[in-house]
C-alpha cells in the first residue's frame, strides 16, 4: 500500500509539473504551521524549477507557528522564502500575484468559500491552488489523504 507522504509528493509532482511556467514562479503557503509541510513544498519548487527560478512566501495567523517555521526554513535552500504572520481569509498582497497556492491540513477544516474566493484573488489567471489534507482516523495508517487541485478559473467557474 502506498503511504500518504509518497501520494503526497506525487500530488505535489503532478501540481507544479501541470502548471510549469516561464521565467520566475511565485508560490504562496497559506497555514503553514510549524514550516515541516512548508520543506516539502519547498522540494518540489527546486525540482520543478531550480533553486532560482521561484518566490516562495509562506503564511499562518498564529506569530508562534510563524516563528517556529522561520526558525525551520532557515539558511541557503530557503533564502527564497518569505514567512509571515496573516490570514488566510484576508491575504496581505494585491490581486493577481501567485501563480501557485498551497493549503496543506487546512482546506478541508476552512471556511472553504471565503478560502476559495480569496485564493481566486491572489491567482495570476492560469494559477492554480492545491488543497492537501490528512482525515482524523484511529491510527496513523488509516489516516486518509484527500487532494485537490483547482485551477483559478474553475474556483471562479469560468470556462
Amino acid at each position: 500500500m502506498e503511504s500518504s507522504r509518497s501520494r503526497l509528493e506525487k500530488a505535489f509532482d503532478r501540481f507544479f509539473q501541470a502548471g510549469s511556467r516561464d521565467g520566475s514562479v511565485q508560490a504562496l503557503e497559506v497555514g503553514c504551521g510549524d514550516g515541516r509541510g512548508s520543506e516539502l513544498v519547498l522540494r518540489h519548487l527546486v525540482r520543478c524549477y531550480g533553486s532560482s527560478a521561484f518566490d516562495f512566501c509562506v503564511l499562518d495567523i498564529d506569530m508562534e507557528r510563524v516563528v517556529e517555521a522561520s526558525r525551520r526554513l532557515q539558511g541557503e535552500p530557503f533564502r527564497r522564502r518569505r514567512v509571515l504572520r496573516g490570514d488566510m481569509y484576508d491575504l496581505p498582497f494585491p490581486a493577481a500575484c501567485f501563480d501557485f497556492l498551497v493549503a496543506l491540513n487546512v482546506f478541508f477544516w476552512a471556511e472553504r468559500q471565503k478560502l476559495l474566493a480569496e485564493a481566486a484573488r491572489v491567482l495570476k489567471p492560469g494559477g492554480g491552488l492545491l488543497a492537501c489534507d490528512r482525515l482524523p482516523a484511529a491510527s496513523e495508517e488509516e489516516r486518509l489523504l484527500i487532494t485537490t487541485s483547482l485551477s483559478r478559473e474553475q474556483i471562479l467557474g469560468q470556462p
